[in-house]
């Protein structure tokens, strides 16, 4: 009854029954194959023809054969054993294509990890990984990494001829690789995919689009993308050639362009935003990407008239819209762009690949009609393991349909579903963004931003208002004590005819009583029975939220209101409801002093007894601050108040971005009531 009175308002065509036949997976005969093992097996069959070419160079399959063995001899001979994890961080070329194709062909997993990222970041991911050994070049074997380092100049072909073990692993269950994506409690989570996941999207995607030994593909995706286990592990397998760009073309589109004319490249894989720049670098009548046949875009928001422009410039091209997520093998959904239609704002989602499903469901895990909003799960063949060493979080995320038995990912995406089958594409719910192709949660960074001494709090924003999108972070400075607070507004010639003094005691009344209420949402969430885990905390809150609660059990430890103990947090003593309405009282009785107003207090304890709530997901942080979009009840009832301008910024932004929907193609409500606002609405999976 909801969905059709909701359609009935929107102006909507009536919601029909969902179909269960558009959203059943259609089991596709096929024994996987190990991802190694597609290699090797073409480069025995065209052992002379080119793999890789990068800047002057060229190495034939023969040539990638015989590295690729010396690097799992190598990786055999440090220690490490089959089902271990082994981190490779190699810049872009013939050497992290080999060293990648080795690590498999030993028997172990790769950890893909980009030389580009702070060293901290690098060594981070190693250890998380609990990588057994690190493959790097003599600029990065001094880090710390904390586990055997293999220098890749010390890796030489004369240890293929003492290897063992190499190409005997047969198991396409284990994992083939380990990618870490941004992770909303500020750590990386590590995706694990298996062998027989991978092969499933890589050979429907080689096969659905025709890729071939005929075929020279751009490597335009850093390998900690898992853009790039199709560039390898795809066309490589087919008998393709792939082309990577040298260190100094890498960000360079007019560089890219000439790549793609000089080679005569017939596939392209990379996020729009790439393809757009080599569009906007063409000059006049270019003919550079004329040779592209296929086209294939992922992992963020294709502008509307990036497929016309594309059209112009390569005319026999097939442009291909790909979507899913990493923890569902690089891509579950397809659609081949034809004709973009004036009216459209985006570009269709599409429907599932081979062996794969994607289902909208409702809070109740129930199929949406079509036309109505719910959230984007993906279940079949490609799915992960789940992320290494963190079953919370897969639990979380991984689960089993109770009525179906059916093992599905949460996505946090929104979409729906067309008469016909296609998805489109709504945006998240929560604070994760894509920035150039990759997913980050702004809880990340917010913690890596707040983990600094000198900040107490800190938010993280995408501008989108120049040319390319940037992270943009905010922080505000975490005084030592209250006395800077104090000593500050008593300083402060803003209200000569205020006792500063008591203002200040007011506000520091104020952050007392908001701590308390905090330790007890914390309290009675679980702490009354006992220590709890950081994860046992983060269940009290919806994901989207669970950036938030941290900050709060950072806050509650600093203050000594929660203890952390060897993993766990505890209180000494029950936050009682009796010290919160002393607090309240006191706070009263300075507000007669400094005539700041009761309107004041009643605000700020409207929003602490919300605060259960706001950790569920059922009341919106910006509504508490600012009723209806508004900011005049906090604004009018502190007229004068030193507080006014730092209300007055909050509020500008805030109205900037509750004012961003995500694109549709027709009204969208939401299934739950009310508005669905985001910080970053362009984060396509």
């Amino acid at each position: 009854m909801r969905d059709l009175l909701l359609a009935l308002a929107d102006g909507r065509p009536i919601p029909m029954e969902p179909d269960p036949t558009i959203c059943r997976i259609t089991p596709v005969p096929g024994r996987p194959i190990r991802l190694e093992r597609s290699v090797v097996d073409r480069a025995l069959t065209a052992p002379d023809s080119v793999a890789v070419i990068s800047g002057e160079r060229s190495w034939t399959y023969k040539n990638l054969l015989d590295r690729s063995a010396a690097y799992a001899a190598s990786i055999r001979a440090a220690g490490a054993a089959p089902g271990n994890h082994v981190a490779v961080c190699l810049p872009h070329g013939f050497e992290l294509v080999s060293a990648l194709v080795g690590a498999l062909r030993a028997g172990t997993a790769y950890v893909p990890i980009d030389v580009s990222h702070p060293v901290g970041r690098r060594v981070r991911i190693a250890e998380l990984a609990e990588a057994s050994l690190v493959i790097t070049d003599r600029d990065h074997t001094a880090e710390d990494w904390r586990c055997t380092v293999l220098n890749a100049e010390s890796v030489t072909d004369s240890l293929i001829a003492d290897a063992a073990g190499i190409d005997e692993e047969t198991d396409t269950s284990a994992p083939a690789y380990l990618i870490y994506t941004s992770g909303s409690t500020g750590a990386p989570k590590g995706v694990v995919i298996t062998h027989a996941a991978a092969d499933n999207t890589i050979m429907d995607v080689s096969t659905r689009f025709g890729v071939d030994e005929h075929d020279r593909a751009m490597a335009l995706a850093s390998p900690s993308f898992d853009l790039s286990v199709y560039d390898v592990f795809g066309v490589l397998a087919a008998g393709g050639a792939l082309i990577i760009p040298t260190e100094q073309q890498r960000t360079d589109p007019v560089a890219w362009a000439g790549l793609v004319r000089h080679h005569k490249i017939t596939i392209w894989n990379s996020v729009p935003a790439q393809m757009q720049m080599v569009l906007d670098s063409l000059v006049g009548g270019d003919n550079d990407l004329a040779s592209l046949r296929t086209v294939l875009l992922s992992g963020d928001w294709i502008p509307v008239a990036l497929p016309g422009q594309l059209r112009t410039a390569a005319p026999s091209a097939r442009i291909i819209s790909l979507g899913g997520a990493t923890e569902a093998s690089i891509w579950s959904v397809f659609h081949e762009i034809d004709e973009v239609a004036p009216t459209w704002v985006s570009i269709p989602y599409g429907r599932a690949l081979t062996n794969q499903a994607i289902h909208v469901l409702d809070e109740d895990l129930r199929e949406r009609r079509p036309g109505v909003d719910g959230e984007l799960y993906l279940a079949g063949a490609g799915l992960a393991r789940g992320y290494h060493a963190s079953p919370e979080i897969t639990a979380r995320q991984f689960l089993i349909h109770p009525r179906t038995n059916e093992r599905l990912y949460r996505t946090g995406d929104w979409g729906r579903r067309d008469t016909e089958g296609i998805v489109e594409f709504l945006g998240r719910e929560d604070g994760q963004v894509k920035v150039h192709g990759h997913r980050i949660e702004l809880a990340e960074v917010e913690s890596a931003l707040a983990s600094h001494p000198s900040v107490s709090s800190a938010v993280a924003l995408v501008d989108r208002s120049g040319d390319s999108q940037r992270l943009v972070g905010f922080v505000a400075p975490a005084p030592a004590t209250d006395a800077p607070v104090a000593a500050g507004l008593a300083s402060s010639p803003i209200l000569d005819d205020v006792d500063n003094a008591e203002l200040a005691q007011v506000a520091i009344l104020g952050s007392r009583r908001a701590l308390h209420s905090m330790a007890r949402v914390l309290w009675d969430g679980g702490l009354d029975s006992g220590p709890r885990t950081h994860e046992e905390l983060l269940a009290l809150a919806t994901p989207s939220h669970h950036g938030l609660l941290t900050r709060w059990i950072r806050a509650l430890v600093h203050e000594g209101l929660l203890v952390e103990s060897e993993g766990t947090y505890c209180m000494h003593a029950e936050p009682t409801y009796q010290e919160a309405e002393a607090l309240d009282v006191r706070i009263r009785e300075m507000e007669d002093h400094t005539g700041y107003g009761h309107e004041v207090d009643a605000y700020i304890r409207n929003c602490m007894a919300a605060l259960p709530s706001l950790l569920r997901g059922d009341a919106q942080a910006t509504e508490l601050l600012f009723p209806e979009g508004k900011a005049d009840v906090a604004l009018g009832s502190v007229p004068g108040q030193p507080c006014q301008p730092l209300l007055q910024r909050h509020h500008r932004p805030h109205n900037l971005l509750t004012r961003r929907r995500p694109p549709h193609r027709f009204p969208a409500a939401d299934p739950r009531g009310g508005s669905r606002r985001r910080r970053d609405l362009d984060s396509r999976s």
